[in-house]
């Protein structure tokens, strides 16, 4: 049992190694414990293993990816339903001859289930070919043979059957209730005819297909955002070395040398770098403080760091060889003179594991983490022995050459070890790939909605105008307009569709509102976002609609009524 496991963990840990008045006075780490199949999806901790996922994502496009279907379902009920009178004689002959209201049910149940199947059978295919380009969208490895497992089987068999049901309960309950007198007079219609079903789930489908839409947008709108915003500190042109520490104590020589390259205009050594994490540790301050001690996020610096990022000392000033304490001082952000109540830090005392030191300056606020996190506390010591990396700072001009520069002085000083390099804007921007990702797959989610939404809308449009057929003949005898007769038509379904933008603005609004508290700097939800995608719905609605409208306005009332 775990829970018996971590109990039985922790009372060993009070009774046999820590400190009892550790525990009774609260200042003392917890363990905590987590199965390890939970960790890529469900576990965001500093060092973990490689990038995890994240669960709320898979939830989200499991959710996006059941709308778009049943918008599908939707459409196949719609006009099933609206095209049933082509049918009524059929269905009230075989009443006449016997046919039970269960039968006709099966039958038209087996017809559904026919086209889910070859809907599934192209499913298939597309997936296996479309497979690399999702594969680069998504950033995975997914191979066909997923879709051959049993689980997958499986769930394919009780997707056939569920679609089945929701595609064609509806239609085949409807065309078996007709009543064959009135049928065969021509009166089916009237008998069975449920407008306001078929209004509803115009409504439904425009209300999941325009939510789709605003959280495109303003998903797009917050990565915008977090590429955009001032981050406190400058993140173009620094060349990145990675393990930095395999240069041991010769990192000093490796630096210096970099550093006076006509290309380089400083170099400097860190033990973390922003958008990498950063570790904590237990530091006691000066008193008077807010803490008598506490855990802060840290690293260890050189003098170069600030000059490197083109961090701002705001106030004190920055490491200097000038100064021989330096190797025991320290630099502050503002965060953390704020949580630690230092109104003025330059000079305070610190201690911690490797010693005692002064704060010789603060610096303004960065975001060394990336948006999802406020800033922290951070804690710069001077740098003490190899560092994890090393940051260059480019001048303009061919970085190509540059980094074969650094690489020839790397095989100099360290030639028995390759060297690794990035780039520190492109390190921080993958800090937020996986919204990148779930940008791309919402735009392609929302065309498929909107495209499926207007495919049905386009149906619904054509059975409408041939079903006025003689109405519009007669009005443009009487002297009605083309334009009259266009927005005739649309007018019903431009009320639906503005009533679905309407029940979407609530749905979208939560929804996004929830992602959007997953970054401490996020976007405003605008109005004008709701707005603008409600306006463009709107008008591929009304294009939907008017080309079906138009064809049946010019039509020649001669022709028209003749056919009537």
């Amino acid at each position: 049992s775990v829970s018996e496991l971590a109990q039985k963990f922790q009372q060993y840990l009070e009774e046999a190694i820590l400190d009892p008045e550790m525990f009774q006075s609260g200042n003392v780490s917890r363990f905590v414990w987590q199965p390890i199949t939970d960790i890529h999806l469900q576990s965001h901790l500093p060092f973990e293993l490689e990038p995890n996922g994240n669960i709320i994502y898979v939830y989200i496009f499991a959710i996006v990816g059941v709308f778009v279907l049943i918008l599908a379902c939707i459409n196949f009920v719609n006009l099933a339903t609206a095209r049933y009178m082509n049918r009524a004689e059929e269905v009230s002959m075989r009443k006449v001859y016997g046919a039970r209201r269960t039968q006709l049910m099966r039958q038209f149940l087996w017809e559904t289930m026919l086209y889910v199947l070859l809907a599934l059978a192209l499913a298939l295919l597309l997936a296996e070919i479309t497979l690399p380009g999702v594969n680069a969208l998504a950033g995975k490895h997914l191979t066909a043979s997923l879709l051959t497992s049993p689980f997958a089987l499986g769930l394919l068999g009780i997707l056939l059957i569920v679609v089945t049901l929701m595609a064609g309960g509806y239609p085949a309950w409807v065309l078996s209730t007709f009543r064959p007198m009135a049928a065969l007079q021509g009166q089916g219609r009237s008998r069975v005819h449920h407008p306001w079903m078929r209004n509803g789930l115009v409504v439904g489908q425009f209300c999941i297909a325009t939510a789709l839409l605003i959280g495109t947008m303003t998903v797009y709108g917050q990565l915008h955002y977090v590429q955009e915003k001032q981050l406190g500190f400058d993140k173009a042109h620094i060349l990145v070395v990675e393990d930095a520490r395999q240069l041991g104590d010769s990192y000093r020589l490796f630096r210096d040398r970099v550093a006076a390259l006509p290309q380089v205009s400083a170099a400097s050594a860190a033990h973390s770098i922003p958008g990498r994490p950063f570790d904590a540790m237990p530091f006691l301050p000066e008193q008077p403080s807010n803490f008598q001690e506490t855990s802060l996020a840290y690293t260890m610096v050189d003098e170069h760091f600030a000059e490197v990022l083109d961090l701002h000392v705001v106030d004190g000033r920055n490491f200097s060889p000038a100064f021989s304490t330096d190797s025991s001082a320290f630099l502050i952000n503002q965060q953390a003179a704020k949580v630690l109540g230092w109104s003025d830090p330059v000079g305070k005392q610190l201690d911690y594991g490797y010693g005692e030191g002064t704060v010789v300056g603060v610096v303004e606020d960065f975001h060394f983490e990336s948006l999802h996190e406020a800033i922290r506390p951070l804690v710069m010591p001077y740098i003490r022995w190899s560092p994890g990396f090393l940051m260059v700072r480019l001048r303009h001009g061919d970085p190509q050459k540059t980094i074969a520069a650094v690489r020839a002085i790397w095989q100099d000083v360290n030639p028995h070890r390759p060297l690794h390099t990035s780039f520190l804007d492109q390190d921080y921007q993958r800090l937020y790939d996986s919204e990148r990702r779930m940008a791309r797959l919402f735009s392609i989610f929302s065309g498929l909605a909107i495209l499926i939404a207007c495919v049905g809308l386009f149906g619904l449009a054509a059975f409408a105008a041939e079903r006025r057929t003689k109405e519009i003949g007669i009005r443009k005898v009487l002297g009605a307009t083309t334009m009259q007769i266009v927005t005739l038509l649309n007018k019903r379904f431009l009320t639906l569709v503005s009533l679905g933008f309407v029940l979407a603005i609530p749905l979208a609004w939560i929804a996004l509102h929830e992602w959007l508290q997953h970054f401490a700097y996020h976007v405003a939800l605008s109005w004008w976002v709701f707005a603008l995608t409600g306006g463009g719905a709107i008008l591929i609605a009304v294009l939907s609609v008017s080309s079906q409208a138009v064809k049946a306005a010019l039509t020649n009332p001669a022709e028209t009524l003749r056919y009537e």
